[in-house]
């Protein structure tokens, strides 16, 4: 009987699980991010620059030719993530089901579990990766007080999010040179901070997007702020209260090195067990152009 679970498993569980779990709850995290092609190795790497002293400058006919620009690359890497956890299912249970229910949910069960730990995870990374100064930079533990343009924006302050301070983040973080436009970027936010903004960016957005006629009363109510200042708004799986992240597109890559799998492990006497493998990283380049806020709940 384990065997031809095994085979339903394989066959058409497994696929309906990719879809409905495993795709759907990183549906949003794929569209907003670019999607990086895994290599060989332990490892996730990278390089870019992160200072350029340049010659630029005025000259006569008595100045020397100017020598090169120069600059400065480093090389994070962060460690490939690799996620399972297992399903079981008693014997008697199985001979009990006249058919897959059994098994079908308690996998399908696990795997919620997982994507909620791989989600932790992936949001712990970004937390890591945009910091100020106090915690080094990816794997490598780059220092961000040799390399300044490791530094994101950061603002720690226990108060609740206001337009104001939302506003003073978008600018900061696009303040910096060569950041690109507003629609470039994305702000993340966790569930409560996004219930406590969102009637307040929603208010703006009624009384820009709503002709009000003299003697007119209107319920203007709100629609829900799904964008701020011109950057889109998102609340993903995985945040902590208070958090806010304002992330540049291109800079964040999610990885991909081990799809998912549902392997049925040797049957005990009493109980059939599958283990559910997959393995994601998602990291941040260029932190410098990047910004985040904590205890804005």
């Amino acid at each position: 009987m384990t065997s031809d679970f095994n085979e339903f498993i394989q066959r058409e569980l497994q696929d309906d699980i990719i879809e409905t779990v495993y795709d759907r709850r990183l549906d949003l995290l794929k569209r907003l991010f670019p999607a990086a092609s895994p290599i060989e190795g332990d490892r996730v790497t990278e390089k870019f620059e992160v200072a350029r002293s340049s010659p630029s400058a005025a000259f006569t006919k008595a100045d020397v030719n100017p020598s090169s620009a120069s600059n400065t690359l480093v090389k994070p890497y962060w460690d490939r993530a690799f996620y399972h956890t297992a399903a079981e299912v008693e014997g008697i249970d199985l001979s009990n089901s006249r058919n897959f229910d059994m098994a079908g949910y308690e996998i399908k069960r696990e795997t919620e579990t997982l994507m909620d730990t791989i989600f932790t995870a992936m949001m712990a990374q970004l937390l890591a990766d945009v910091d100020s100064s106090g915690t080094a930079y990816s794997d490598a533990s780059l220092s961000r007080s040799t390399y300044a343009t490791l530094g994101s924006y950061e603002e720690t302050t226990d108060t609740q999010i206001t337009a104001a301070i939302m506003r003073t983040m978008i600018d900061s973080v696009r303040l910096l040179k060569n950041s690109g436009p507003k629609n470039g970027f994305v702000i993340l936010t966790e569930e409560a901070v996004f219930n406590a903004f969102n009637p307040l960016a929603a208010v703006l957005h009624a009384w820009t997007l709503n002709e009000v006629k003299a003697g007119d009363v209107l319920d203007m109510g709100y629609q829900p702020a799904r964008s701020f200042d011109g950057v889109p708004v998102e609340v993903p799986d995985g945040m902590t209260t208070g958090q806010v992240f304002m992330l540049r597109r291109q800079d964040v890559r999610i990885t991909e090195h081990l799809p998912l799998q549902i392997v049925p492990e040797e049957s005990h006497r009493f109980s059939s067990k599958w283990v559910i493998r997959t393995g994601i990283n998602i990291h941040v380049v260029h932190p410098g152009f990047q910004g985040k806020m904590l205890d804005k709940d």
